[in-house]
């Protein structure tokens, strides 16, 4: 997905899936522009971890992953991760990042 804008915005903020845009997000932020993501993710815990597991390969099939590791793609994405707050135990979560350098 292409956004127009690239580099222009100082500040993205989204909720659920925002996974699957990550690389479209970095591209219309400005060099430390800032990224606040409410985010559905893995789970450590019984019995989420389990439910997580057994639906992430039907979910896969129409659409993003629910069972991935979020903070990782969004450092991979061109983000420094500089607060995770947990929202409800390890699976939801807020993350804030800042976009590094200049876009890909």
């Amino acid at each position: 997905m292409q956004l127009a804008f690239h580099g222009a915005a100082r500040e993205v903020t989204g909720s659920c899936h925002l996974v699957t845009w990550l690389a479209a997000l970095r591209r219309v932020l400005k060099p430390i522009g800032q990224l606040h993501m409410l985010e559905h993710t893995g789970s450590r815990h019984f019995p989420f971890n389990v439910m997580l597991n057994v639906t992430n390969p039907l979910v896969r099939r129409f659409g993003p992953e629910v069972n991935s590791d979020t903070l990782a793609n969004v450092t991979r994405a061109g983000f420094d991760v500089r607060a995770v707050v947990h929202v409800y135990l390890d699976d939801v979560k807020m993350i804030h990042a800042v976009a590094l350098g200049v876009a890909r």
